[in-house]
């Protein structure tokens, strides 16, 4: 009668042990379920708050102006060679035309 009782009882405990290891493990699950929501969400904001400053207009004329060389009527544009962008000018400028073509075809 002890051992049914003994052997009642471990498959009971061994039952529970089972039971406990996955209700931890979904719990893990769960937590990092959160935790990647919460990084997805904090993330989803900063987006969000980039996209709203680059739909402001001041951000879009920044850029023309930089990028693609937009100006306002009225304004005057000046491009500043560094003296890597002025040595290349000056070897252009050099240059006869019909070396600059053999360039630009076949280099």
């Amino acid at each position: 009668m002890r051992l049914i009782i003994i052997i009642i009882f471990v498959f009971v405990s061994l039952a529970i042990a089972r039971s406990i290891y996955n209700q931890t493990s979904k719990f893990k699950e769960i937590y990092q379920a959160e935790s990647k929501a919460g990084k997805l969400t904090k993330e989803q904001e900063d987006l969000e708050a980039d996209l709203e400053k680059k739909k402001s207009p001041g951000f879009l004329e920044k850029q023309a102006r930089d990028k693609l060389g937009f100006q306002k009527p009225g304004d005057v544009l000046y491009v500043i060679f560094g003296q890597e962008g002025a040595a290349l000018e000056n070897e252009k400028i050099s240059r006869k035309n019909w070396e600059a073509w053999i360039d630009f075809l076949f280099r």
